[in-house]
């Protein structure tokens, strides 16, 4: 037997593991927003950005520094860059990271560096002026007390 006859793999299929090895080995993807340390609402727009050479993308959200994926944003998108996800007004609360991988593959995987928070919404302000409260006059100079009661910790006064 020479060693031509005996090859564990013929040159031709070693030159396609060879390609499918490497074209694998070139997909590489970075996530680039949210990468940690941002707070997001629920209900909110949330801006997913990365980089890198894929043909399709698949972005996922995993809980904490877990791997386990939580919820599935979306599974194929175009390599554009760029996913905007709305953010489900009862969606749970907590620490988050942002999975994306090359669709169909599983290559070229990469998590937001650290984590992001979805928070409830703060409460909308209940506020209501009573003073002044229609039908006063006031000269150049006066002195025009303004009052309110409501449940605001801080208030802008704008004068319309």
């Amino acid at each position: 037997m020479t060693p031509e006859t005996f090859s564990f793999f013929p040159a031709k299929y070693f030159f396609i593991v060879l390609v499918i090895f490497l074209s694998q080995s070139l997909v590489g993807l970075n996530v680039t927003q949210p990468n940690g340390g941002q707070i997001f609402e629920q209900g909110d727009l949330m801006q997913i950005r990365w980089n890198g050479s894929a043909s399709q993308v698949s972005i996922e959200l995993t809980r904490g520094t877990s791997t386990t994926v939580q919820e599935v944003i979306v599974d194929g998108t175009g390599n554009d860059g760029a996913y905007n996800w709305s953010i489900p007004s009862n969606f749970r609360t907590g620490a988050y990271r942002i999975k994306i991988y090359e669709t169909g593959t599983g290559t070229g995987v990469d998590y937001s560096n650290s984590t992001f928070q979805i928070v409830e919404p703060a409460p909308l302000a209940n506020l209501t002026v009573t003073q002044p409260n229609g039908g006063e006059t006031f000269e150049q100079g006066d002195v025009m007390p303004i009052r309110w009661n409501g449940n605001a910790s801080q208030v802008s006064i704008e004068l319309t």
